[in-house]
């Protein structure tokens, strides 16, 4: 496996030794032996593997448009922001020893997110600062995520760092168009939190992406680019500019995945993202972002919209593990089997959602109505029969639920620390829900309860090396899980004294039995305690059968896009409202 990924790393660093004829658009591209047989070595071969070809463009209709002929005839002057030499520093919100610090930090630990690996990568200018005040106060806000200094973190300085990188957004996502410092500080907003605590805010990341989609088009000039690749002109600025593509294509369809709204990004633009492999100075990274790319977008067809059969398969995800089976493989890359795993998960929710609603619909039919009445499922027969059949689509597409809930937080078990505490806001959305799943479908797990319970303690402990504050949907799971290990309890106790009143010998044995005390289902008392073991006995109330009732939440529990549209609302109540003391 390594040696495969050895093999693709080489092949994705090395020069092509003869450029593309841009008349035909034929590759005469040959590859070094040294890469072994399994690379292309004509456009057929490279339109049969991970590589399509360059895509056309359409920039020449952009150009020629009537808006864009007049507006070359406006003054070039523009303003950018209200008071262009305005910034973090003059405004002493930090001073410039601080400030060089955290964005040493972000890149260090954030950078690597979207490819950035210093700050060259980021402005041709000598220093941020000089070339974008927005994009060096993002930096710093992101850094400040680091920062163990109690004078800064989520004080008044804090707050105000925020509140002017919320001014300077503001001012510049209604210019346009706006250089690419601009929109690495958009992308960087829109991938990670920022706002400090407490009042906490939330920034609608499909909202920000998509306007940063929008304001890339107008920066990017992607026929310039691919023309420079068919006639083998390789020049860096264009890998940044397809890096940074991508990564805005990425966060977009993520969050249109989750919110179940539509990407804004157009289809004939989406397909210049592959592009970037046709570059030498691509990277594995690039082909990680790449494959997530097209893993989203298969998710976001609304006209064939993939779906998971009887079975739990899905020919558009088991096409997609094949083609990029070799990235899958890499220990480098855990963030994409999560992501797998999310989607497979956000398929079968689909079909829980989509068999609970027939299953509705089927509940007010009367015995006496028939097929004629337009209500009985395509499959016909009796109702009876159709009823039965949905509940056994419904009970299969929540044990695969809960199947791939259960992986994905497998997945995010194995994430270093480090990791975990650099993730953007979409993973920690989707471990939250995860946890949500799992504790729901509990009842259709393949698996006992006992080593359920014990992996959502290590997902929140593991979530809390990100932040000291457990969102409420995870302390929700936990206590429903706990409810449902005491109903076994109580019905074990139940069943054991009914034994024992039968068969006086069976007293001392059950004795010993009835000293295990039953989970307590303190929401409080999982807090003091980020990692309680399912094994330890905790003193607390007995169960009460008529407190759990495992069908409550049954068809109110939030779809995926219900829940990444109120993500973090489940804060609000958490923090009073006043201002921060500095």
């Amino acid at each position: 496996m390594k040696q495969s990924v050895d093999k693709i790393w080489q092949f994705l660093q090395r020069s092509r030794n003869q450029s593309l004829d841009a008349s035909d658009g034929q590759s005469e591209t040959s590859f070094d032996q040294s890469a072994g047989s399994c690379f292309p070595r004509s456009r057929e071969q490279l339109e049969s593997l991970d590589y399509p070809p360059l895509p056309t463009t359409q920039d020449g209709i952009i150009k020629s448009a009537p808006i864009m002929i007049v507006r070359k005839f406006r003054s070039s002057t523009r303003r950018l922001y209200k008071d262009p030499g305005r910034d973090i520093i003059n405004q002493h919100i930090l001073s410039e020893d601080v400030a060089i610090k955290l964005v040493a930090e972000f890149i260090k630990r954030l950078g690597h997110v979207i490819q950035i690996r210093s700050v060259a990568d980021l402005t041709s200018a000598p220093n941020i600062r000089q070339a974008s005040p927005l994009l060096y106060a993002v930096c710093c806000l992101h850094g400040l995520r680091f920062c163990k200094d109690p004078d800064l973190v989520n004080t008044s300085v804090h707050r105000q760092l925020y509140e002017e990188v919320r001014d300077m957004l503001g001012q510049v996502v209604l210019a346009s168009p706006i250089p690419f410092e601009e929109l690495y500080a958009v992308l960087i907003m829109s991938i990670f939190e920022a706002a400090p605590r407490p009042v906490f805010e939330y920034i609608e990341s499909w909202l920000l992406s998509g306007i940063c989609a929008q304001q890339a088009i107008s920066t990017i000039d992607f026929a310039e680019i691919m023309t420079n690749l068919r006639r083998g002109r390789h020049k860096s600025t264009d890998k940044r500019s397809l890096s940074l593509w991508n990564n805005i294509c990425l966060v977009n369809l993520r969050f249109a995945v989750g919110t179940g709204k539509p990407t804004t990004i157009p289809s004939e633009l989406l397909d210049q993202c592959p592009a970037i492999l046709n570059h030498p100075e691509a990277t594995l990274d690039d082909g990680i972002v790449l494959a997530e790319i097209l893993l989203f977008s298969a998710l976001c067809n609304k006209h064939f919209p993939p779906s998971l059969d009887r079975d739990g398969n899905c020919p558009e995800l088991t096409a997609w593990e094949k083609r990029w089976k070799h990235l899958l493989l890499s220990e480098k890359t855990v963030s994409l089997r999560f992501c797998r795993e999310f989607a497979y998960l956000v398929l079968a929710m689909r079909s829980v959602d989509k068999y609970r609603t027939e299953a509705l619909d089927q509940s007010i039919i009367r015995p006496d109505q028939t097929s004629a009445s337009g209500t009985v499922p395509p499959s016909g027969g009796h109702i009876s029969d159709n009823r039965a059949r949905l509940n056994f689509l419904y009970d299969s597409s929540q044990a695969y639920a809960h199947d791939h809930a259960l992986l994905l937080a497998k997945t995010f078990l194995e994430m270093p620390t480090a990791l975990v505490q650099e993730l953007p806001k979409f993973h920690h959305i989707c471990i939250a829900y995860c946890t949500l799943v799992l504790s729901e479908f509990i009842d259709k797990a393949h698996f006992p309860r006992e080593p359920i319970f014990e992996t959502l303690n290590d997902v929140v402990a593991h979530y809390h090396q990100f932040s000291e504050e457990i969102p409420a949907v995870m302390n929700v799971a936990i206590e429903k899980v706990k409810l449902s290990l005491n109903r076994d309890f109580a019905f074990e106790r139940k069943r054991q004294s009914q034994i024992d009143d039968q068969d006086p010998s069976h007293d001392e044995s059950t004795s010993k039995r009835l000293h295990i005390q039953p989970i307590n289902a303190s929401a409080d008392a999982h807090r003091l305690d980020a990692n309680p073991s399912a094994n330890s006995v905790e003193v607390g109330r007995d169960f009460v059968m008529e407190e759990f009732d495992p069908e409550t939440d049954l068809f109110s529990f939030p779809t995926v896009e219900d829940f990444f549209g109120n993500w973090m609302l489940d804060f609000g109540g958490e923090y009073p409202d006043h201002p921060i003391q500095g």
